[in-house]
Parts: structure tokens; C-alpha cells; sequence
């Protein structure tokens, strides 16, 4: 008998060849900064420095994704790639899946990567570039899509890290802003924003519900991120993790003061600060969704590898440094280098 949860898992899985990135430089998706909040906490948004890290030191995914994540990506990929499509028969369509490459100079890291679309903004004659981002479920239609009662949607600050970073490489083109539109797989609602990058190098947003700047994001504070990953790398030296599978006790007390966990949540909380609670154990399993996902997680929390480990024992770590990058850009990238427009 047939068993089509396997054929779907394998042809999901395997194509006839495997997809291989030079390495070159640090992909925009991973872009990602660090920045102290209002009450003084440490946070971090965007690509975690450890998993870039096992990554490229080429460390095989201990999580790999389920039959049915690898299902909801690939409709994820089809919706892209229909919208994609629709846009192209625009007369403001430019260009589509662009490569760029920003070379390692004057301390920057190099950087490289592919742009989903180029489009002319009509009111100044000018390209802008953009990303298509897809996903589903509730969350993602409470804070990016749709929004909550007086709270306005906004687009994910992961996202921002990635449109900044192709809005200041192209504004060598003329390229003074990009958008992130974004679609849900279940309701096929889409919901598109606008990115403007200030002359401090951080984000200025915009929507038909929201206009504001976000300094904590900006270039400067993108490239310090990599630049600390690149020393990790010519180092062999593990960096700490940007997320927690399970935040403390602490931390969670904290954002019950500050009113950040959910109605559900803050009760729990509530009940058990009243009645004492074994502090041993966690008031609530809560932690970061980044570290929930993440195709390394048993590698990083598990035995296999701690943050004692030398990175030499497992994977040798590709060595970054500008020299190397130089040797190896210098022919094959400068067939890529984009010249749009």
C-alpha cells in the first residue's frame, strides 16, 4: 500500500540536487541587532549568532523540519512566488532576484545576497526595493497583518534588519526606500510597509496605520552584529546564544510586572507568586520562539555540544578574515555584482 505521508516527506526533502550558497558573506536575512530596552535589558532581534555560527562551520541540523513545516514552507514559497509573478506584469516592475554583494571594507563585513523585487515608486521616479514574506497562524495575523483592537500591525524587526540592509547597498543605484509586503498563507491577506533609512542609518516606518522611527534598528548596529560573528569565526570560539529556550524565573517575573505575558500566562504568574512557588522550577514553560524552532537546538542545549566545547572537535570554522574574502570574490562574484537598472 501507498504510504503518501512518505512520498511527500522525501520529494519535500530531496529534489534531484541539493541547493548550495557560496559563502561569501553574510546573508541580509540574517541581519540582526543588539540594543538595550526602556527598563535596561539586554535584547536581541534578528538572526542568533550561534546558529549562524554551527551553520557555517557546516555542523549537520540536529532539528530538521517535519513533514508538515516543510509543507506550510512550501506553500509559503508557491504564495511568494505567485505574487512575485502578478507583480512582475506591472508596469512599475524593474526587476526580480537580483544578487548583490557588498565587499569587506573599512572594518563592514562583506555581505551577500538575492532581492525579491525591484519596482519604480511613481510619486518620485525612483527604484525601491522590496521582499515578499509569507506566513500563517495567529500570531502572525494579531502583530503583522491585521493588528488587535488600537493596535496597530507592524511588520517583524527581523525584516527591517534584512530591507535596511539592501536599502543602504542600493542607494548607490538611487534607491532611497523599500517595502516588505507581507501575505497569509490562510487568509491570503496581505499587508504591505514601507522602509526608509534615516541619516543616522536607522528605519523609519511607514503603513496606512503607523509612521514612526525605529532607532534601535539601524546599519551601524547591523554590521557591529556581524562584525562580532566574524571574530567568533576566525576564532573558533563559540559565541553565547542570543535567545533562551526557557527564559528564568527572573525574567519571566519581570515581564509579568511589565505586562507582557498574555492573559492566560499573567494568571498563572499570579497564582503561583500568591501561594509560593518552588523556585527550583519554572513558573512557566515560556521561552523564545526563535530557540523553539531552531534546527540546532539539540546541538545547543543538548549533550552533544556545550559552551565549553572547542569548535575544533566538531567542524573546522571557515575562516573569515578580509584577505580570504578578497581571493575568493575577486572572480567568481564579479560576474554577480549587480547592475540593475
Amino acid at each position: 500500500m501507498l504510504d503518501l505521508n512518505s512520498i511527500l516527506d522525501s520529494r519535500l526533502r530531496w529534489t534531484g540536487v541539493d541547493d548550495i550558497k557560496a559563502k561569501v558573506g553574510f546573508y541580509p536575512s540574517s541581519a540582526s541587532v543588539e540594543y538595550i530596552d526602556e527598563i535596561g535589558r539586554v535584547k536581541v532581534i534578528g538572526g542568533c549568532l550561534r546558529q549562524q555560527y554551527y551553520a557555517w562551520c557546516n555542523v549537520p541540523a540536529t532539528n530538521p523540519p517535519d513533514t508538515a513545516a516543510l509543507l506550510k514552507m512550501h506553500f509559503g514559497n508557491v504564495l511568494h512566488d505567485t505574487i512575485a509573478e502578478l507583480l512582475s506584469r506591472s508596469p512599475q516592475f524593474l526587476g526580480a532576484e537580483k544578487r548583490m554583494y557588498r565587499p569587506y571594507k573599512d572594518g563592514r563585513p562583506a555581505v551577500s545576497g538575492r532581492v525579491d523585487l525591484f519596482m519604480l515608486d511613481s510619486s518620485t521616479d525612483l527604484p525601491t526595493v522590496g521582499e515578499i514574506k509569507t506566513g500563517g497562524g495567529y500570531f502572525f495575523e494579531r502583530y503583522v497583518t491585521k493588528g488587535i483592537k488600537a493596535e496597530a500591525p507592524r511588520p517583524r524587526e527581523g525584516d527591517v534588519c534584512q530591507i535596511l540592509t539592501y536599502i543602504d547597498f542600493y542607494g548607490q543605484y538611487g534607491v532611497e526606500k523599500g517595502f516588505l509586503l507581507y501575505a497569509d498563507r490562510t487568509s491570503a491577506f496581505t499587508k504591505e510597509y514601507w522602509v526608509r533609512m534615516d541619516d543616522d542609518g536607522s528605519a523609519f516606518i511607514q503603513s496606512d496605520q503607523l509612521a514612526e522611527y525605529w532607532r534601535h534598528i539601524n546599519m551601524p548596529a547591523i554590521d557591529a552584529r556581524w562584525a562580532r560573528l566574524q571574530v567568533h569565526l576566525e576564532a573558533g570560539e563559540l559565541p553565547k546564544r542570543d535567545y533562551a529556550l526557557q527564559y528564568t524565573n527572573d525574567a519571566i517575573v519581570q515581564m509579568y510586572e511589565e505586562g507582557e505575558l498574555n492573559r492566560t500566562d499573567t494568571a498563572k504568574v499570579k497564582k503561583l507568586i500568591d501561594s509560593g512557588h518552588d523556585e527550583s522550577l519554572p513558573l512557566i514553560v515560556k521561552g523564545d520562539w526563535q530557540c523553539g524552532y531552531c534546527k540546532f537546538k539539540d546541538l545547543c542545549y543538548g549533550r552533544q555540544w556545550d559552551d565549553s566545547t572547542k569548535v575544533e572537535e566538531i567542524a573546522r570554522p571557515f575562516n573569515f578574515s578580509p584577505d580570504v574574502h578578497r581571493n575568493m570574490a575577486e572572480d567568481a562574484i564579479q560576474q554577480d555584482v549587480v547592475d540593475i537598472l
